[in-house]
């Protein structure tokens, strides 16, 4: 009698200690941190930045603040030119192969790419939404009056330099070529710089909008 009272109290003794021991790991791991993501070329921002509330314009006639036209959906934003003659072709094609590589996976939420034009003066909303439209028939392309795309752009983080216009009336705009991410409601919730390869964009998008890579 007294070994099984003994052994019975052994056992007891085992299941309670093995008890406390997942307790232990299982506090150990709520009370862990998460793990940061692992972008490849992404920041987020601590919070997400709202827009101002300037008013924009695009092809068909659409025109409103920027907190109502640029909300409803995730977003892939890119602030350029019309004329530019390397860059922004170049991140727009890139930005072609993200929304298609984007649209073949499952659970991810689609982002509409969108461009924001940083020269208004030659840059008419049907202008730069065809010129968007060129690259994929789903892009958006907004324009506006300087004084909102320079307010916008200085909000989102985008630096501008807009250069003297040439015998010909030609100039340049030297601008930070990068892509942002817009959430559903209409803020900032992070950027991608460079190498903004296709591979990158994808993976962090999915990253910043909640998907799993």
């Amino acid at each position: 009698m007294q070994t099984n009272a003994l052994l019975s109290r052994v056992l007891t003794v085992a299941v309670l200690a093995v008890a406390v021991g997942l307790g232990v790991v299982a506090a150990h791991r709520w009370l862990q941190p998460p793990t940061p993501p692992e972008f490849r070329s992404a920041a987020l921002y601590n919070e997400p930045r709202a827009l101002p509330n300037v008013e924009l314009a695009t092809i068909g006639g659409r025109q409103g603040p920027a907190t109502t036209l640029l909300q409803g959906q995730w977003r892939l934003v890119f602030f350029g030119f019309t004329h530019c003659p390397a860059v922004c072709p170049g991140a727009m094609t890139t930005l072609d192969h993200v929304a298609r590589e984007l649209a073949r996976t499952p659970g991810t939420p689609q982002p509409i790419v969108t461009l924001i034009t940083v020269d208004p003066r030659r840059d008419t909303p049907e202008v730069v939404a065809k010129y968007a439209r060129n690259f994929n028939p789903a892009f958006e392309g907004y324009s506006g009056n300087e004084a909102a795309i320079d307010e916008l752009a200085g909000v989102v983080g985008i630096a501008v330099m807009r250069g003297t216009p040439d015998a010909s009336g030609d100039y340049m705009v030297d601008h930070t070529s990068a892509v942002f991410v817009f959430d559903p409601q209409g803020r900032v919730r992070g950027i991608l710089t460079s190498p903004l390869t296709v591979a990158n964009l994808v993976h962090d998008y999915r990253l910043v909008a909640g998907a799993q890579p």
